[in-house]
């Protein structure tokens, strides 16, 4: 995805910027006197960096996205903030590289949903193994519901979002792809579903976690879990 895609989703969405700025009281409360160590995991064009940055000063935080062009305009975006560092990385490559107890919080948004189901398994696997105690694990998503009836309301009303908006900027290559891409997230070796995600976590380790926003129309979620 291009940077200017990235603008045409807060169109689509209505609230492609705000959802993620859910985020914000969780990164507020967290050790709100110490600096705390941030991993975040798919940067884009750096909407939800920014984001954290913006929230805290005392923050050291490493970004990584496999995409090289978009990290590179997230960087140039972002360069007056000296306390972030981009990596240009696959998430499983760079998680595995780390020691354990190495990050307080870390962060992903509108990427895990993109991983297969096994993919994701190693990966909050590693992701637990790399937060220190304590730590917490947020994931602003598309999420679909559990109950199959649910889930294709939700697939209906988000084409219909793009159908409205891709249509009238006359992006009907872009309204293809982007509908292809919701239908094959929906695959079942892919799909990203919101009760189960819960199990999956609980598995490996996690503890608490729970939804601080969900909505089975928009098939979005905020996910929160600890350490």
């Amino acid at each position: 995805m291009t940077a200017d895609e990235y603008i045409l989703l807060d169109k689509v969405y209505g609230n492609y910027i705000s959802f993620q700025e859910r985020i914000i009281p969780i990164l507020k409360n967290y050790k709100s006197t110490s600096e705390i160590s941030v991993l975040e995991i798919g940067c884009g064009t750096g909407i939800t960096t920014e984001i954290l940055l913006k929230t805290r000063e005392i923050i050291k935080l490493t970004t990584i996205d496999i995409d090289s062009e978009v990290i590179e305009y997230a960087k140039q975006n972002l360069s007056y903030y000296a306390n972030v560092s981009f990596t240009i990385s696959d998430a499983l490559s760079f998680v595995k590289e780390q020691k354990p107890n190495s990050f307080d919080i870390i962060v992903s948004a509108f990427t895990i949903h993109n991983l297969t189901n096994e993919y994701r398994q190693h990966l909050y696997k590693e992701l637990y193994r790399i937060l220190k105690i304590d730590g917490l694990f947020i994931n602003a998503d598309k999420f679909v519901s559990d109950n199959k009836d649910e889930q294709i309301a939700g697939l209906k009303y988000r084409i219909g979002t793009y159908i409205d908006t891709l249509v009238r900027e006359n992006k009907l290559d872009l309204l293809k792809e982007w509908t292809t891409h919701y239908i094959d997230d929906q695959h079942p070796d892919k799909i990203l579903q919101f009760d189960k995600t819960l199990g999956d976590l609980a598995t490996v380790g996690f503890k608490n976690s729970e939804y601080l926003h969900r909505s089975n129309r928009e098939m979005l979620g905020l996910l929160k879990a600890e350490k």
